[in-house]
């Protein structure tokens, strides 16, 4: 085994590693119940596991109440559910079943609520943490790169809190931090690390795995794959067009992408209205000008569990400069095909969640979550930080350390801010997050709340240090190789 392939082994274990430790503080920052629809996820995963595909006749009663007592409420602390009976109860609610619920079944057990969600949120954290590694182990240095500093940046704080909880948002989450790092390696004949059978095997059997789960999936790979299209147009393939007169290469590469985009939009359109709101239309402006709003609510402007976190302007506020001065930094690098895919992620954005109030007659703040389009966030995040990447010798190294600094303080408000609700509440401080009877998880293998904010701070920390290390280490070697061409 030579070094280089030592180094990328390396380099993958401690993603992978590192990756892991911040997935589980947050999957162990909140209790049973905090997720959007916990309560329902849970009960089926319950019932998939005591009944398998037979009727589900009853379940414990804290798992159809986990949550309720506490989760409207930002100052009411979770042990409230110690004063639940210990009894058995027909469900509440349940989800389809599928793929999800019977893989989470496996960890169910019986007699122990708590031991069963920890197990269950701790299995998603490990996916993730499998799949960073394996996207960095496989992928080119850049990509690789740009898609581990991408998940780091977009999941601050929602992503975070969904991928480590058992809502089955968490798997397409995990499938589309994915998606860029192959698409862009199967669709750029730059790339030569991955194969295109092994890349499309891939994402062919975690598809498979997953559309059931979320019946939004296949937008999500339309969306990419439209998105990746301009980069189809090859160096090899653009040399061929230029051979052909009277033929406009720019020209071709506009309609084939634009098009796409076009039909794709229509069909949202077609499929937007979900529900029937209400008999009296919304303002169409009224919706336009607040929109946005759903946009920074990825990077924490609106409030995350049960939307009753609610971030300080810390995190929110500190989060979207970052995100927005990395894709300013994009554009004025980007070439033309670039321009297009950016152009592409963000129309998407904007338009999916505007049909969708529009078509069904809500109004921004209603139903619609920041959560529906964050997995589109992955890939414009990651297709900005590549093109930073590919141009750092002209950037400012100094403007980047300063965004990895304001990320890092983003994310430790951010964690700080979610183990603080649940264990003194919003409207209370302690720094020490320490208060009578607050920590819900009742074994002794879990540390205390604010050990793991430390964990979870450092390991983001070290996981920064290390990422600037590569590129840096990646940057020294290009501007060497640059001086021995010009010398």
């Amino acid at each position: 085994m030579n070094i280089n392939v030592k180094s990328r082994i390396f380099n993958a274990f401690v993603v992978g590693f590192l990756s892991f430790f911040i997935s589980a503080s947050w999957a162990l920052s909140s209790p049973p119940g905090s997720s959007p629809d916990e309560d329902a996820h849970l009960t089926t995963a319950w019932c998939e596991s005591k009944y398998g595909s037979n009727d589900c006749a009853e379940v414990p009663l804290k798992v159809v109440e986990s949550g309720k007592c506490f989760f409207l409420d930002a100052d009411s602390v979770p042990t409230c559910a110690n004063e639940i009976e210990n009894k058995q109860v027909p469900p509440e609610r349940l989800m389809i079943k599928n793929l999800y619920y019977k893989v989470l079944s496996v960890f169910v057990d019986q007699n122990d609520i708590n031991i069963s969600v920890v197990k269950m949120r701790l299995f998603n954290c490990l996916i993730m943490s499998i799949v960073l590694a394996i996207v960095y182990l496989y992928s080119t240095k850049h990509i690789a790169n740009a898609t581990v500093l991408g998940w780091m940046i977009v999941n601050i704080p929602l992503g975070f809190f969904i991928v480590s909880s058992i809502n089955s948002s968490s798997w397409l989450f995990i499938f589309t931090t994915l998606l860029f790092p192959l698409l862009y390696q199967l669709f750029n004949d730059k790339s030569r690390l991955i194969k295109p059978i092994l890349v499309i095997a891939i994402i062919s059997i975690l598809f498979y795995a997953i559309k059931d789960v979320r019946k939004d999936t296949s937008l999500f790979v339309l969306i990419y794959i439209v998105a990746i299209l301009p980069h189809l147009f090859s160096k090899s393939f653009i040399n061929e067009l230029r051979k052909i007169k009277y033929v406009n290469y720019r020209i071709i590469l506009v309609i084939v992408s634009s098009l796409s985009s076009i039909f794709l939009l229509f069909e949202i359109w077609k499929r937007s209205k979900q529900i029937d709101f209400r008999e009296t239309d919304v303002s169409l402006w009224e919706n336009v000008a607040r929109l946005p709003s759903i946009v920074t609510g990825v990077l924490g402007s609106w409030g995350i569990g049960s939307l009753e976190v609610r971030m300080p302007g810390s995190t929110h506020v500190v989060a979207f400069m970052v995100f927005v001065s990395i894709l300013f930094i994009a554009i004025r690098f980007a070439n033309y095909m670039e321009l297009q895919s950016i152009f592409t992620y963000i129309t998407f954005i904007f338009l999916i969640p505007l049909f969708v109030l529009t078509r069904s007659n809500l109004r921004v703040g209603e139903w619609v979550q920041p959560r529906y389009i964050l997995p589109i966030f992955y890939g414009l995040i990651m297709l900005a930080i590549l093109i930073i990447l590919n141009n750092s010798n002209l950037v400012n190294k100094y403007s980047l350390i300063i965004m990895g600094v304001l990320t890092n303080i983003a994310y430790s408000f951010a964690i700080y801010t979610t183990l603080r609700r649940y264990t003194v509440g919003l409207s209370q401080f302690d720094f020490n997050l320490a208060s009578d009877n607050s920590w819900w998880w009742d074994f002794g293998l879990i540390p205390p709340p604010f050990i793991i904010f430390l964990i979870s701070i450092l390991s983001y920390l070290m996981l920064s240090v290390f990422m600037a290390i590569l590129i840096n280490k990646e940057l020294i070697k290009k501007t060497a190789d640059f001086s021995k061409k010009t010398s």
